[in-house]
């Protein structure tokens, strides 16, 4: 059974399935808006906490709490899915620029923080301290989120230099971060 309202465009979707001799369809959750492309790109997991990220053109049917401003373009965003025998949005989080593009790529969970990697083709309506130089372009960074009721940025890295950059992998081991791209 899926959760949300399937839109009439391209709609992003997460599911679990139960392994087994013959797969089982457990539940799906909807994610996005209607009409318009929602992609998801990324996910990652920690207990029965998914996160999902990718890109939304639009702001969503399904009923979630989202922080930062949708600038009503190619919005990058992560939510976090209760896992359950009826999934739920805990939360959202929008990123990017109020008139350009941002898309997640990867997402990585350790304890309750939250690392997000992708491209960038603007400055942030987020309040994010970011760490390195913006080229201009397109360019990778990676954020972290700290994970709660209310998600809060703690520090961002751009990555790149003066072409356009991507990251689309992230790793983790202990306090060390590894984000690979092109």
């Amino acid at each position: 059974t899926f959760q949300g309202t399937q839109g009439a465009g391209y709609e992003g979707f997460v599911v679990e399935i139960a392994d087994g001799t013959t797969p089982t369809l457990k539940w799906g959750q909807w994610l996005g808006g209607a009409l318009f492309t929602d992609d998801v790109y990324a996910l990652a997991l920690t207990g029965d906490e998914i996160y999902a990220g990718g890109a939304s053109l639009v702001t969503w049917d399904e009923t979630v709490t989202f922080q930062g401003t949708f600038g009503g373009a190619d919005e990058g965003f992560v939510v976090e899915i209760a896992d359950a025998a009826t999934p739920s949005l805990a939360w959202g989080q929008w990123f990017g620029p109020d008139r350009g593009a941002v898309r997640i790529w990867a997402v990585a969970v350790q304890a309750d923080e939250v690392y997000v990697a992708g491209q960038s083709n603007g400055s942030w309506s987020e309040s994010v301290t970011f760490q390195g130089t913006r080229s201009g372009l397109q360019e990778g960074f990676v954020v972290e989120i700290q994970d709660g009721a209310t998600p809060t940025f703690n520090w961002g890295q751009w990555l790149g230099g003066t072409g356009d950059d991507y990251v689309r992998a992230l790793a983790l081991t202990g306090e060390e971060i590894y984000a690979g791209g092109d």
